[in-house]
């Protein structure tokens, strides 16, 4: 897998700090995406255990501990989705509490059952799913570009759809 940027300190996506992941390679080319650059899967650089050791260390230094966001790209992509359960699987080893969220074009019910169950025994504490319609682009909402997309949060082992807890920024 390839990746097209690390975020060290990010405060843009999602709430408080966190460092975030933009991999590379997406099938949904959505018109007005913020990354028509990653759409390519060959974008960027390969992800190696170097990288994942930079991520593992970025996530605590300077003992500020921060969230972990994966986007894209499409992270959920078949080509991405070894990699990016295997990046989740270790970060949630050294980090078993801090939040990670995944951003995705796919609809939550697209998703494979699989998928699913391995990102909730992965612990992933939110998806926000769906494409970027750029009608419904709007910046009085949290975590997403567009009114359409949803935000799943893992609540008691199941994803729920929360959405409306973060319809308005506050």
């Amino acid at each position: 897998m390839n990746y097209a940027n690390i975020k060290y300190n990010d405060i843009a996506n999602g709430e408080g700090i966190s460092v975030s992941l933009f991999v590379s390679g997406c099938p949904h080319h959505c018109t007005g995406c913020f990354n028509p650059e990653t759409w390519n899967y060959e974008y960027g650089k390969p992800f190696t255990k170097e990288t994942e050791k930079e991520i593992l260390n970025a996530i605590a230094k300077n003992n500020i501990i921060r969230n972990f966001n994966i986007l894209g790209g499409e992270p959920l992509a078949p080509a991405n989705c070894a990699f990016v359960l295997s990046i989740v699987k270790e970060v949630r080893k050294h980090y078993p509490d801090i939040i990670i969220r995944i951003w995705t074009g796919y609809l939550f019910e697209e998703l494979p059952e699989k998928l699913i169950e391995n990102l909730k025994k992965l612990k992933v504490n939110m998806i926000i799913d769906g494409p970027f319609i750029e009608s419904q682009k709007s910046y009085e909402i949290a975590m997403r570009g567009s009114k359409n997309q949803r935000i799943y949060e893992l609540i008691n082992g199941e994803y729920i759809d929360n959405t409306k807890k973060y319809d308005i920024i506050n």
